[in-house]
């Protein structure tokens, strides 16, 4: 009896030994028992959390890696730039001053270096917005020195008025130079032609028909 007494006193110390220690704290046992609660306790992320900390951590990511997205940029929705519709339609050369308000014959004087000169100007305009032109100089009642020559020009016009540059001398005096015109649209109706000779020393021209 004594015996099996003394066996049972035993286990039951090794069972109380294997529960609490002498301090009073639980054992080695039972506290890796409470950390596997406390792990299996701990709560998970919902869903949305999940896909919020995702898009997080896309975002760091971005801004290491240097493709962070533009703050505030404007973008073009829709149309492509290249089809995008102009705002305003392109004018076409021509539009507003008729190829007949040009052509023809005008004559009057210029002012270059030699002095007041005689001029008439011989204007072709095309519908397209295009304009030919013969210049051709001669001498004045105050200015009688000056000899005769003739040369071609080309350029375009508008509504705002022509621009003619040299081309080829027809007749060449010596010691002359070719020169370029630029003028408004005509006034008057239509008969008269002011505007600047385009060289060193010149100035203006005025013709009309």
């Amino acid at each position: 009896m004594a015996g099996l007494v003394a066996t049972l006193v035993a286990v039951a110390g090794g069972v109380t030994a294997g529960v609490v220690s002498a301090g009073g704290q639980h054992s080695t046992a039972h506290g890796g028992l409470k950390a596997q609660t406390q792990a299996t306790a701990s709560p998970s992320l919902s869903p949305a959390a999940s896909a919020s900390a995702t898009q997080r951590q896309q975002h760091d990511r971005g801004k290491r890696n240097g493709r962070g997205t533009p703050t505030a940029s404007p973008t073009t929705t829709g149309t492509p730039s290249a089809k995008a519709s102009p705002t305003a339609h392109a004018t076409k050369r021509g539009s507003g001053l008729s190829p007949a308000s040009l052509t023809g014959t005008w004559t009057g004087t210029y002012f270059c270096p030699q002095g007041r000169t005689g001029l008439r100007l011989v204007l072709k305009a095309t519908s397209s917005g295009s304009l030919t032109a013969t210049f051709s100089f001669y001498a004045t009642a105050s200015n009688v020195s000056v000899p005769s020559g003739s040369f071609a020009l080309t350029g375009s016009y508008s509504a705002k008025g022509f621009q003619l540059t040299p081309d080829h001398w027809i007749s060449k005096p010596q010691g002359y130079s070719m020169v370029g015109l630029t003028a408004a649209a005509p006034s008057k109706n239509d008969t008269v032609l002011n505007g600047n000779i385009v060289s060193p020393g010149c100035t203006t021209f005025s013709v009309s028909r």
